[in-house]
């Protein structure tokens, strides 16, 4: 049995990608490994790569899995190599970024292209319902409509800021879930808006009960995976990248 080890990196919605292909591999027989260092505050994240680490709430919602973690040497030398792996789009050393499982024992990227999706989605369920575990479902006020509007961190800002104007204009009744408060409330200053950790706001698109319409992220995407009971709306630059789940995601049109 080969030994692959995924090197964790980015926030919620791009490590479960990660998840679903590690669980991908375990089904081809894989012993899969989730090193954690890239997800953590440490000399490496800070001073080198100058990343932005997300809070870390991936490690509670799957309680069975056992997360591994390197040396400070072993994380500076997996990102040179990840490095030159991604900038000559070679294998390294048996370090990979993105896909090169075959030649690799140490990989790492985000995982999110449409094909690997398409072709994904009993894991991607799998994935999805190892973390509906974790989640409580308790007797909390459940909105009915709501969109999320990602307003950090975003490639299509001006595009999020019109779909967020445009979906108000047919949804008036639209709660805002959103990681910039003040964005938000610039541009909808009368509608309802929760900002208030990842989980909970997680909690919040997964359990709409009769509108959600998704941002051009991760984090919205495995929301829409996890929602069985409302009707999902996403912006074409989602389902362009990540497909529309088998018809269950309709394209957004004012």
């Amino acid at each position: 049995m080969k030994r692959i080890n995924i090197w964790l990196a980015g926030g919620l919605g791009n490590i479960l990608f990660q998840l679903n292909f590690g669980q991908r591999l375990k089904e081809q027989n894989y012993d899969v490994n989730y090193i954690t260092n890239l997800t953590e505050n440490n000399f490496i994240t800070q001073k080198i790569l100058k990343w932005k680490i997300h809070e870390p709430i991936y490690q509670s919602l799957f309680s069975t899995i056992e997360w591994q973690r390197k040396s400070n040497l072993s994380t500076f030398w997996a990102c040179l190599a990840f490095f030159l792996s991604k900038k000559f789009d070679i294998t390294f050393l048996q370090y990979s970024w993105e896909k090169k499982t075959s030649r690799s024992t140490n990989v790492s990227g985000y995982f999110q292209g449409r094909k690997l999706i398409e072709s994904s989605f009993s894991t991607i369920h799998k994935v999805a319902l190892d973390m509906s575990m974790e989640l409580i479902r308790n007797d909390e006020i459940r909105e009915k409509e709501v969109i999320h509007f990602r307003g950090r961190d975003s490639l299509h800002l001006t595009e999020n800021i019109d779909l967020l104007k445009k979906s108000i204009e047919k949804f008036p009744n639209l709660t805002i879930i959103t990681d910039h408060f003040t964005l938000a409330k610039r541009y909808a200053p009368q509608q309802k808006i929760i900002s208030e950790n990842a989980i909970n706001d997680f909690k919040k698109m997964i359990f709409a009960t009769d509108i959600l319409i998704c941002s051009d992220s991760t984090f919205s995407f495995w929301a829409a995976v996890m929602n069985n009971t409302a009707k999902i709306y996403a912006p074409k630059t989602l389902i362009d990248q990540f497909g529309n789940l088998n018809e269950k995601i309709e394209q957004f049109n004012s």
